[in-house]
Formats: structure tokens, C-alpha cells, sequence
């Protein structure tokens, strides 16, 4: 795997970005999530358990997430195995507001690496892969966090 991935940005030349092959030690697979940090819903934890999961506004969404700012079917995200490794590829539905991926406009679809903060409109969420540990506890801190 190289050390280098393209990520391009709107009609900018392509930039680079360093991925890091991490290994974790965990007591089991880690799994994909989005975590909102900013807008209407904060702390609102999703985990991306399909091969496929929507987010926007719509009733049917997977990762919904009511703000205006969000389309109906904002993006989709989808997990599918590459090489021995799962990957996480965001692709933008045509949305109002487009998706931004670290501040930048995606051009058609962009792989997610842990850490990366998506704008979609007004709503910032970061993309991160988990143990099931880590899991347990941002549940627990989500529902401590809506009941208020």
C-alpha cells in the first residue's frame, strides 16, 4: 500500500494526503462510525453497520440528522472489502450543499480514513473506525448527552 493517497478538491490539482496503516490492538473488529460535532445534534453517534448507509434528512435515512441545511439524501457511504482490509468510500447525492471532506469539496466519491471531518451543510461530523470497546463508550456518552 502506498503511503500516498490522491484526494482532489473541486477544481484544484490533486493533493496528497498521508494514510497510516495503523495496527490496533483490540478485542475485536473495528467498525465504522461518524460522530456529529457541530450543529443541531451534537454528539449524535452513528455506526455505519451495512454495506451501505445514507445520510441526510429523510425519514428513511440510516445516519438522519434533522437540519435544514442537510439534504433529504445528502450522501452515501459505502463499506466494501479491499485487499484483506475494509474501506469507507462517501460519495455526494447531488445535495444542495455539497460534502466537504477536511474542507474540501469531493469531486464525485473519496475514501475515509479515521480522523476525517465531512461537512454536510451546517452539520460536521468525523469519521472514525472503532473497537467495540469504544463503541460501548460513545453510545453510553451519546445517551448521556441527548437526555439532556
Amino acid at each position: 500500500m502506498s503511503e500516498f493517497e490522491g484526494h482532489t478538491g473541486g477544481d484544484r490539482e490533486p493533493q496528497l494526503r498521508r494514510v497510516y496503516d495503523l495496527r490496533v490492538r483490540t478485542s475485536g473488529p473495528l467498525v465504522p462510525t461518524l460522530t456529529v460535532l457541530q450543529g443541531p445534534e451534537v454528539g449524535r453517534f452513528f455506526v455505519l453497520e451495512g454495506p451501505t448507509a445514507v445520510f441526510g434528512r429523510d425519514e428513511e435515512a440510516d445516519c438522519r440528522v434533522d437540519d435544514p441545511s442537510v439534504s433529504r439524501r445528502h450522501a452515501v457511504l459505502v463499506t466494501r472489502r479491499l485487499d484483506d482490509r475494509l474501506t469507507v468510500q462517501i460519495s455526494d447525492e447531488d445535495s444542495t450543499n455539497a460534502v466537504l471532506v477536511n474542507g474540501q469539496v469531493i469531486p464525485g466519491s473519496c475514501s475515509l480514513i479515521s480522523g476525517d471531518k465531512l461537512r454536510f451543510g451546517d452539520v460536521l461530523v468525523r469519521f472514525e473506525w472503532m473497537a467495540e470497546e469504544e463503541l460501548r463508550y460513545h453510545r453510553e456518552v451519546e445517551a448521556k448527552v441527548l437526555d439532556r
